[in-house]
C-alpha cells in the first residue's frame, strides 16, 4: 500500500502578513520591535495618529515577525531573540537615537492593577491628601497606607514604602493608589530592540544623557582650545587670540631692546621722558640743570632716591597694560612692521 502524503496548506493571509512585515522592512531604514503589553487598541491607534509621518506601528503575531525576519537574512533574524510576549514592530526613518527618545516622549503615567507584580517601588509621600473624614481612613490603614486625621482633613503620617519591586499589589492597595492618584507605572511602546541596516542597537545603548553629554562636549572644547593656544596651533578658532598675544609679545620685545618700530615708538619716548625725570630729580639742587628742566621739575614732586627703582619698573610695566587696547584688525599689520 503507498503511503501517502499530506502537505498543510499555509493560510493566504498569513503569508500576506509575512510579505507586508517584509516590505515595510525593506522600504525603511529603521525597524525595531516594542513591547505592547497592558497598551489598548485604542491607545495604539492614538499613539499612530500622533506619530503619522514619523512611525509605523505594525501588530502581529509572534510566530509571523519571527518567520519575516528570518526570511530577510541572517542579520536580521538576530532580532528574533527580542520576540516575547506581546510584541510589535514599528518602523521609522529617524535614526535609531531619536526612535528611542520618541518612543520615550510618548509613555504616559498609568495605575498599577491588583493582583500583579510590582515592577517599581511604589512610596507614598508624607501630607494632607483631598479626603474629609470619614470612612476612606480605615480603607487607606487596611492597604497600608499611614493614614490619619489632622485639622479636619485626612493626611499621610510618614513617607512609607507601600509596595518594593517584584511583590504583589494586593487588589486593596491598588485601589487606594488609584483614588489618591498615584501612578506608579508608565505606559507605551517598550523598545526592546532596533536593526538600522547594519547594528542591532539595544535601549541601554540608546539611553543618554543629553545635558551630562552636552557638558562633556564643552568642557572638551574648552580644554582643545587651551592646548591649542599653549601650543601656538593656528585654527579658526585661535588665530585671533595667537595673533593678538604674539602682536603684545612682540611690542613688549620691541619696547625692551628700545627698538623704534611705529606701533611702539609712543611707549618708547614716554619711557625716556620717564628716565629723564626720574634722573633730573637725584640731580635737583645741583648746578647741572638748566632752567627748562627745572621749571618742569618745579610741577612734579622730588622723587626719592630709594624709591626710582620701583618706579622704573612701574614705568616698564606701562606699555603692556595699554597694547591691551590695540585694535584686533591692526594686530598682524604692526606685527610686520616690527620685524621687517
Amino acid at each position: 500500500m503507498a503511503e501517502m502524503h499530506h502537505t498543510r496548506r499555509i493560510p493566504q493571509w498569513k503569508v500576506d502578513e509575512v510579505a507586508e512585515i517584509k516590505r515595510l522592512a525593506r522600504e525603511y531604514g529603521v525597524f525595531g520591535l516594542v513591547g505592547i503589553r497592558g497598551i489598548s487598541s485604542r491607545q495604539i491607534q492614538k499613539i499612530r495618529e500622533e506619530t503619522r509621518g514619523e512611525l509605523v506601528v505594525k501588530v502581529s503575531r509572534n510566530n509571523l515577525i519571527r518567520r519575516a525576519l528570518e526570511e530577510l537574512g541572517e542579520d536580521v533574524s538576530k532580532m528574533g531573540d527580542y520576540i516575547e510576549d506581546q510584541t510589535a514592530i514599528v518602523y521609522s526613518n529617524l535614526n535609531p537615537f531619536k526612535l528611542y527618545r520618541l518612543l520615550e516622549s510618548m509613555k504616559v503615567p498609568a495605575p498599577i492593577k491588583g493582583g500583579t507584580i510590582s515592577p517599581v517601588d511604589i512610596t507614598i509621600e508624607k501630607g494632607p491628601t483631598p479626603f474629609n473624614p470619614g470612612p476612606i481612613v480605615g480603607e487607606l490603614q487596611k492597604a497600608g497606607i499611614p493614614a490619619a486625621i489632622e485639622r479636619g482633613k485626612v493626611v499621610i503620617k510618614s513617607t512609607t514604602t507601600v509596595v518594593k519591586e517584584g511583590d504583589l499589589v494586593s487588589n486593596e492597595l491598588a485601589r487606594m493608589l488609584a483614588r489618591l492618584e498615584i501612578y506608579p507605572l508608565t505606559v507605551g511602546l517598550d523598545l526592546r530592540a532596533v536593526y538600522d541596516g547594519e547594528h542591532i542597537f539595544l535601549p541601554d545603548m540608546l539611553r543618554i544623557d543629553e545635558e551630562a553629554t552636552k557638558e562633556e562636549l564643552r568642557r572638551g572644547y574648552a580644554n582643545a582650545f587651551n592646548l591649542a593656544l599653549a601650543c601656538a596651533y593656528p585654527t579658526r578658532e585661535t588665530i585671533v587670540p595667537l595673533i593678538q598675544k604674539a602682536f603684545k609679545d612682540g611690542c613688549t620685545l620691541a619696547i625692551e631692546g628700545a627698538i623704534p618700530a611705529p606701533e611702539v615708538i609712543g611707549d618708547l619716548i614716554r619711557r625716556a621722558h620717564s628716565d629723564l625725570l626720574k634722573i633730573a630729580s637725584l640731580l635737583l639742587g645741583t648746578d647741572a640743570l638748566d632752567d627748562d628742566l627745572r621749571g618742569t621739575l618745579s610741577y612734579i614732586p622730588p622723587v626719592k632716591e630709594e624709591k626710582a627703582e620701583e618706579m622704573a619698573e612701574k614705568e616698564t610695566i606701562e606699555p603692556e597694560e595699554e597694547e591691551e587696547e590695540v585694535e584686533e584688525e591692526d594686530a598682524a599689520v604692526g606685527l610686520s612692521s616690527l620685524f621687517g
